[in-house]
């Protein structure tokens, strides 16, 4: 299934134009705080439960560093990756992936018996034999730890 990402980062690029109208007074934190806060999740909302291509990954990931770029003042042929490394903050790839895990994470470890039997059983057939395995004798592991 196709996903076009052109109204989300229009969207996300109108939220953070809104943000740099209205901060102009403000420090380059608190701005990067509001862009995180208001601006970042339009970006990304629902971008762990899509199939997005490693092109559109990228291309969220430059809009993300286009508002680094303005924030800090830095060039466009400038690298922003030392700035959110200093930062401490995840650049786009990495943000996704993480939801994604913690997604996964909460459908597995999930109280409801028929979320977690779904979930396994999708992710059981989108797998090969050796990982079939392994996650059979994680779910046995996480249903003792349940028990307890």
């Amino acid at each position: 299934m196709r996903f076009d990402i052109g109204p989300c980062k229009r969207a996300f690029y109108s939220a953070c134009n809104s943000i740099f109208a209205h901060g102009t007074a403000v420090d380059e934190l608190a701005l990067l705080a509001l862009q995180e806060s208001c601006s970042l999740p339009v970006l990304i909302y629902a971008a762990p439960a899509l199939s997005l291509s490693s092109r559109q990954i990228d291309e969220m990931n430059v809009c993300w560093n286009n508002v680094i770029r303005r924030l800090f003042k830095y060039n466009k042929w400038e690298s922003v990756k030392a700035v959110l490394l200093g930062l401490g903050r995840l650049n786009i790839r990495h943000l996704i992936m993480t939801r994604k895990i913690n997604f996964y994470r909460r459908c597995f470890m999930s109280d409801n018996n028929v979320l977690r039997t779904v979930f396994m059983s999708v992710l059981m057939n989108g797998c090969d034999e050796m990982l079939k395995s392994r996650l059979q004798l994680l779910v046995g592991f996480i249903d003792v730890l349940h028990r307890m």
